[in-house]
């Protein structure tokens, strides 16, 4: 029979597991968006019309320490700087301008333009997949794919 301390140290060590577990799988997912706007950017970067530039960034989330993670920036030959920012693992949902709630994600990675501070929040679901907010109230998040990446650039740069 393990006395009451043993028992904490026991609780305490599998939460710590958990929360290893989850930062690791956030780390992969976030790493797995990076991959496909790169991808999704690929004709352009080999054009010369933009350079994806793999970056450190420090993440500040209300219940756990900061740390560090990857950030993507989008540096295009005419135009503004832009950013894909880990924004936390932990940011479960929003409201949006039109109503619509999004609700049980897993995590935020914002496309943010740099010159100006707008910015378009993708938010991770619980397989890893990533969604975008929309417009409309009913559906508030679609899933994120190349044309919705891109069409969420344009919108940043106009």
């Amino acid at each position: 029979m393990q006395d009451a301390l043993s028992q904490r140290l026991a609780v305490l060590n599998e939460k710590k597991q958990q929360v290893d577990g989850d930062m690791h799988s956030w780390v992969e997912d976030v790493d797995s968006l990076y991959a496909a706007a790169t991808q999704w950017l690929a004709a352009e970067a080999e054009g010369g019309i933009l350079r994806l530039i793999p970056q450190s960034a420090e993440v500040r989330e209300s219940n756990s320490e900061a740390y560090s993670m990857r950030q993507l920036a989008i540096q295009l030959d005419a135009g503004p700087l832009l950013l894909l920012v880990p924004r936390g693992r932990n940011v479960v949902g929003a409201v949006l301008k039109h109503g619509g709630r999004i609700s049980n994600a897993r995590g935020r990675v914002d496309l943010v333009n740099f010159e100006d501070r707008r910015a378009l929040g993708f938010f991770r679901g619980h397989n890893g997949q990533w969604f975008i907010p929309t417009p409309d109230a009913k559906d508030p998040w679609a899933e994120l794919d190349k044309d919705r990446f891109r069409a969420a650039m344009a919108s940043l740069l106009q």
